[in-house]
């Protein structure tokens, strides 16, 4: 997480959706942020993303103990210029 917040200083992640079943929990997420700092092999870019992505949350006691997310990394990388809009055609 310090690294996200390196790279987008003003990030905010808002739930969306939230769905529980059993010991697991569903979550719809929204980030933004602006990229202020390196993100990997990528230079700050200056520009803002929005993503959606879903995560599932495994929960112990009051604890997340696994989790797993998907989003569209692409997408977020064209919106940021580092890759070209065709990249997602």
């Amino acid at each position: 997480m310090r690294g996200e917040y390196e790279t987008f200083p003003d990030a905010r992640e808002t739930i969306e959706d939230m769905v529980s079943e059993g010991s697991k929990i569903a979550v719809r997420h929204r980030f933004t942020g602006t990229q202020t700092g390196p993100m990997g092999p990528y230079p700050p870019s200056g520009r803002s993303m929005t993503a959606e992505y879903m995560a599932v949350y495994r929960i112990e006691g009051e604890t997340i103990v696994e989790s797993w997310a998907e989003w569209d990394n692409l997408n977020g990388l064209v919106q940021l210029g580092h890759q070209p809009t065709q990249a997602c055609l």
